[in-house]
């Protein structure tokens, strides 16, 4: 093979890969189907579109078992012996580990206890075997 077939190959095989990363890249995503129990409730379907497209289908039930014993996803839940508020029930302690501002805004709730529970637990599975192990997380 001489030098100029070589480098022609190598440009082409660089083009390819160029091209892969660009298909990867705009491929679209997959489509989460909502479970119909939910579809009409806004914040469970936030919650539930970001618990699968953070952590997979497989978290969907820890994530709600968290949200239904810490707040039965009442968004002004306040525990009136803490600082405990909102949805994850997170401390003011708490929203200083995530990037968000105690809110009273329920997305903004439900995105700062996927953050922790990320940060903290890594999984919400994992979150949740904690709690029933400690009855918080």
């Amino acid at each position: 093979m001489n030098k100029f077939t070589l480098l022609a190959f190598l440009i082409l095989l660089l083009l390819l890969s160029l091209l892969i990363s660009k298909a990867e890249a705009e491929a679209p995503k997959p489509l989460i189907i909502i479970p119909e129990v939910i579809q009409q409730d806004d914040v469970k379907s936030y919650a539930y579109t970001r618990v699968v497209t953070e952590f997979g289908v497989d978290n969907w039930e820890s994530f709600k078992s968290l949200i239904d014993k810490e707040s039965k996803w009442k968004c002004d839940a306040q525990n009136p012996s803490s600082t405990a508020y909102g949805l994850g029930q997170l401390l003011d302690s708490t929203w200083k580990l995530t990037s968000y501002k105690k809110s009273k805004d329920c997305h903004i709730q439900l995105d700062a206890t996927i953050e922790y529970v990320q940060k903290v637990y890594k999984t919400p599975n994992n979150a949740w075997k904690f709690w029933k192990a400690n009855n918080w997380y």
